[in-house]
């Protein structure tokens, strides 16, 4: 691959990084809105990030086999973001932490 040429993996994974930091933005910014932020609303976020750790097996899974069984666990995912400030932060930083970890280890392969 020449130099300065960007994969499909490498556009996914923008687009991963991308979709989380708004997610978080979102999140925060909610948290932000209401006024405070107390410990709980920190453990919610520590226990939604399991929570989307056990999301993402059936949803790999379902990407490789079933397109509708993935869009139905994408548009679940994206009703927990709007209606939970806590899953929508967690979110964000699983899916960023995922994307840029994702474009450094192509970056070094590539090198």
């Amino acid at each position: 691959m020449k130099p300065g040429r960007f994969t499909i993996e490498d556009v996914v994974l923008s687009v991963i990084t991308i979709v989380g930091v708004v997610s978080g933005w979102f999140g925060t910014h909610r948290f932000l809105v209401r006024g405070n932020i107390r410990l709980d609303d920190a453990l919610d976020c520590l226990l939604c990030l399991a929570l989307i750790g056990l999301l993402l097996l059936p949803t790999d899974y379902a990407f490789h086999h079933s397109r509708p069984g993935f869009l139905v666990l994408m548009v679940a995912a994206g009703v927990m973001v709007f209606s939970y400030p806590a899953f929508a932060v967690a979110f964000g930083v699983m899916s960023t932490s995922l994307g840029v970890s994702g474009l450094v280890s192509n970056l070094r392969l590539t090198s």
